[in-house]
Formats: structure tokens, sequence, C-alpha cells
């Protein structure tokens, strides 16, 4: 099938293991008239070589290397360079069904929406996020952001990039922030502009989730203040800034729930930074025991989030030691 160009984004470092099949499943796609942006990010394992002998092979392969400044400016890069009516994304290390793009382009023509998005299967957890049951359902003014928000919301909209298509416009000047784990500060810019979000049941995407060595799981490193940590704190922003502070609020007790996780972790660590990384997280909780505390009052604050956040304003430590013990039962 051919119709208007899709241009498929590809940010590529070391995967010379999976890059093959990644490709493969692209450029054997029923939907043929996409360009395929490959952008080396400084591989040296040889997924460099691979991505000029597909450039060779196939003239809607196109490739650009780059020193190794990251997959946020990957992204950036070919966005400049996209020429596509629509555009998406795909992760080096993945593939799609041979008609996912033809899914999803048919039901943007049809529908027309801001942003298309289908369903994609986690192999080493083997599950779906939505079912592949076949139904189409848009998402329209408030539900776009309820559905990017709230998991139980069905279908769900997911952080990811890799399962949607999105028209030039609902992109427009959103970027990437330099750093890894932005997909969501991203689509939390997309979706607050969005006013119809289009849910295919389909199956369209295979996602190696927490593979070794992904940089989604990459444990505890510096990633967790650099990237982690502002991505949830600009998610509540940009719901603030849209006038959503329901969902704001809910977002807010995820935030703090998140850092008592990430404090536990490194409590029980042995990573060379652990005194630094705790008292960096401890400091920014305990300078938030107002906002905290205000947070226990709203809809989404468990009896458990109070229980566990006044433990840990009480002693950082006694939480750690008591939420092990509580594990160990």
């Amino acid at each position: 099938m051919q119709g208007d160009l899709i241009s498929v984004i590809i940010p590529i470092y070391n995967v010379r293991e999976y890059l093959p099949q990644c490709l493969e499943s692209l450029r054997n796609q029923t939907y043929t008239s996409f360009e395929a942006l490959l952008v080396d990010d400084g591989s040296t394992d040889g997924s460099e070589k691979i991505c000029d002998e597909y450039a060779a092979l196939d003239a809607r392969f196109k490739v650009m290397h780059k020193q190794g400044s990251g997959v946020s400016d990957a992204r950036n890069m070919a966005l400049e360079q996209a020429r596509g009516t629509y555009i998406t994304f795909l992760d080096s290390d993945d593939w799609l069904e041979p008609d996912a793009y033809e899914s999803l382009y048919v039901q943007m023509k049809k529908y027309k929406p801001d942003v298309v998005f289908g369903v994609c299967e986690r192999m080493y957890r083997q599950f779906f996020d939505n079912e592949p049951d076949g139904r189409i359902a848009m998402l329209s003014g408030e539900d776009v952001l309820t559905s990017y928000v709230k998991p139980e919301f069905k279908p769900h909209i997911l952080k990811a990039l890799w399962d949607k298509l999105y028209t030039r416009e609902i992109i427009g000047a959103v970027r990437f922030k330099p750093g890894h784990h932005r997909d969501g500060t991203f689509n939390s810019e997309v979706m607050c502009k969005a006013q119809n979000v289009l849910f295919v049941g389909k199956l369209i995407y295979h996602y190696r989730d927490q593979r070794p060595g992904s940089i989604s799981n990459t444990g505890i490193t510096e990633c967790i203040f650099t990237d982690k940590i502002p991505v949830l704190t600009e998610h509540i922003e940009d719901l603030k800034r849209v006038g959503r502070e329901d969902l704001a609020k809910r977002q807010i007790v995820l935030f703090y729930s998140e850092m008592l996780s990430y404090y536990r972790k490194i409590y029980h660590s042995d990573v060379p930074q652990r005194e630094e990384f705790l008292g960096r997280i401890r400091r920014m909780l305990l300078e938030d025991k107002k906002e905290i505390r205000a947070s226990y009052e709203y809809d989404y604050a468990s009896k458990n989030y109070r229980r566990k956040m006044r433990l840990f304003l009480c002693s950082p430590s006694l939480y750690c030691i008591a939420m092990k013990i509580r594990k160990g039962k």
C-alpha cells in the first residue's frame, strides 16, 4: 500500500544482535511510502555498518552518523530532517508486525486524529497494555489526558513513542530534552496539545522490555536525578498548565511514591554513590514536608501511602528496614 510519506525515526547504538530483525520488519512493511531515518549514535559494535548496508540496499533508508550525544539528540536530529506528513518512532532492538503502519495509516486517514496508536506486546514480561480486540476507540477532550495518566483507563495511552503515529502538526516544535527516558516528557507535551487520539485494537509492535543492557534497564545510576525525576516533575507541571489539577494531584502522589521506591532500592544497594544518592533524595523529600503532608488529602493518597510517607519523614532508615521486613514475610 502507498500513501502519504511516513518518517520513521530510529536512534541506534550498539544493537548489532537485534538491529537486522528491526530493520527487516520495517523494510517488509505492507505500507511502502516511508523514509527510515537511522541515526547511528557512535556505535562501535558493527551496528553502524549494518545501517550503511541497509541504506545501500534500499533508498528509503537514510543514515546519519554522529558521536555519542544521546538518544534525545538523535531523535531531534532526525525530526529536523523528517519530510513525512506523519511521524513515528521505532526502537532499534524491537520489531514491527508486517502491516503495522498500514493499520495505523488507514485509520489515521479515515478518522483524522492528532495521534493514532495500536497494541504492543512486551516480550520478556509477555503481556499487552491494551487488548488486541480489533476495536476502534476515539479519545477526545479530557479523555486524552485521563487515558494518558491513568493506566486503569482503557484504552490506555502509553508514555512510549513506538506504538504511535503522529501528525506533523501535533508534534510541531516539540522536541526531546537532553537525557534518556524522555519519551514521557515528549508525549506529555504532545498529549496536552492533542484534541483527538485514536486507538486501534490491533497488535503492531513487539517491545523487548527489560532487555539486559538496555537504557530502560540500567538500574541505579545518576539518571535517576538527571532523567527520571525531571520527567515526573515536568509532567506534573504540564498537567497544571492545562488546568488538569485533578490529574496533577494524582501524579504528585505517584512522584513521592517513586521517590520512596528509589530511596529504598538505593538503601539496600551497594552502588559506589550510595550515600550521595540517599542524601540527595532525603533532602528533596524532607524539604517538601509541607507539600507531602498536603498530598495526604488527595483522592489518590491511600492509607498505605500516608503510612509509608509518615514513617519516612520520621526516620528514613527505619522506613527502609520496615519495608524490608515486610517484604520478607
